[in-house]
């Protein structure tokens, strides 16, 4: 695989780098649309993120390799002890789209998901109209679990990310 990526936790200083992803319309377009991000709500969020709840999230920024530029980011957040499952989440920069990004940065997260945290169960609601979102969870292995007029429940299961070989 020609194009490499690398996942990394954001400081407290990079809410700008945050901020263009969720500002970006062309990118948040099918995933809820653009999400206003002032340096006071990085602020509040990041502390929700990595102090007051760093034992239910996990969030990375997603940085090509070569070049250190930010194409996006991914994460899993609500970690449920008790039932071992979080909620998926992944933005790729529209611009990077189509280029094996989300693949690369699912399998980072995956691995440390169910390995490190010891996960059993992955899950992504989408919105229905998200067709790249669910086309690439669903090459990736993703199980359809329900859907409604307005979104999709996948589901990814640590047998199943096993049996794939990452």
């Amino acid at each position: 695989m020609g194009n490499k990526i690398r996942i990394v936790k954001p400081t407290k200083d990079d809410w700008q780098i945050v901020k263009r992803i969720w500002e970006d319309p062309a990118t948040m377009e099918d995933i809820g649309g653009v999400q206003p991000l002032s340096e006071e709500r990085y602020v509040q969020w990041y502390q929700k993120m990595f102090l007051l709840e760093k034992d239910k999230n996990d969030y990375y920024l997603i940085l090509y390799e070569d070049t250190d530029q930010c194409i996006g980011e991914v994460s899993f957040h609500n970690y449920n002890k008790d039932e071992k499952k979080a909620r998926l989440n992944i933005k790729i920069k529209s611009n990077y789209r189509n280029h094996g990004f989300g693949k690369q940065a699912l399998d980072l997260l995956l691995h440390s998901y169910f390995n490190e945290w010891n996960g059993k169960r992955m899950e992504d609601i989408i919105d229905i109209k998200n067709k790249n979102g669910y086309k690439m969870l669903k090459k990736y292995g993703f199980k359809e679990i329900r859907r409604d007029k307005e979104e999709i429940l996948l589901e990814m299961k640590k047998e199943e990310y096993e049996k794939r070989g990452a």
